[in-house]
């Protein structure tokens, strides 16, 4: 990526984080990620970022509770927000809609409908040289397959014994 990236994406899980980013990457959005939410405030303020995609569940501050920070602070307050679970669609719209978020994705969801909304938020942010690279409705051949990451997914869930749908819950 040449430009600048203007999206965060904050996950504790490496498997979710590089996933997001390669999604992200796969439609030429350019991103930077970091495995929690310390040090998220000063790396939005450091890099001027305008996107952020942020896991729901982790265990330090919990992806929602995380927006009424970036909204309470004044150098912050811009960012739009995309909140990322496994949780069912109506509960993660609805706490979307609670915590204040610009936009909510589920994980199954990333690869078809992130980049989409990730563009549409830089564009509303005037972050439009990050998004412009790729028309929307433009998607790589691989999109048209089953995802690249289902057979990493598969793997480690018979490595560890649990469902795709419990691993990516992380």
């Amino acid at each position: 990526m040449t430009a600048d990236p203007k999206v965060l994406v904050i996950d504790d899980s490496e498997i979710s984080l590089e996933m997001m980013v390669g999604v992200l990457e796969d439609h030429k959005i350019a991103a930077l990620s970091i495995p929690g939410p310390i040090g998220a405030t000063q790396l939005v303020i450091k890099r001027d970022i305008h996107v952020i995609v942020t896991d729901v569940n982790m265990p330090a501050l919990p992806g929602h509770n995380l927006i009424s920070l970036f909204r309470g602070n004044r150098r912050t307050s811009h960012v739009k927000v995309i909140l990322v679970s496994s949780l069912p669609e109506a509960q993660l719209d609805q706490l979307a809609r609670d915590s204040g978020a610009d936009g909510a994705v589920q994980k199954d969801r990333i690869e078809t409908d992130l980049p989409a909304m990730v563009r549409r938020l830089l564009r509303a942010a005037g972050a439009e040289s990050n998004a412009k690279a790729v028309p929307e409705s433009s998607a790589p051949v691989s999109r048209l397959r089953p995802s690249r990451f289902a057979p990493m997914f598969e793997n480690l869930g018979k490595a560890v014994g649990s469902s795709w749908k419990e691993i990516t819950e992380v």
